[in-house]
């Protein structure tokens, strides 16, 4: 699937799964912490150079990451997809400046 912009609904769906990649942290690192970090999770999935996103067999986003000058900035992956028994096909699609 071609998308040409990360739209409101694109990032609202990447945060879904930002969110459950960090749930297991509940307890660990305070609420105050997990907030903010959303907020710049945000801003970086609306603003970074290269976004790749993770799909299942299904066509759901089940991860992602981006990366900026060469370098991995941000990489989450749903925690269902954790499993060593996991074996479903996955699918990238890779948003790059020129594709924004």
């Amino acid at each position: 699937m071609d998308i040409e912009s990360r739209d409101e609904n694109l990032v609202n769906e990447i945060l879904g799964v930002y969110e459950k990649s960090i749930e297991h942290l509940n307890g660990v690192m305070p609420k105050e912490s997990m907030e903010e970090i959303k907020s710049n999770t945000e801003k970086m999935i609306k603003n970074i150079e290269n976004l790749i996103i993770v799909k299942n067999d299904e066509e759901n986003i089940i991860g992602f990451m981006g990366c900026e000058d060469e370098n991995l900035e941000m990489l989450y992956l749903h925690p269902d997809y954790l499993e060593p028994h996991f074996s479903s096909r996955i699918s990238f699609e890779f948003y790059s400046p020129s594709r924004r």
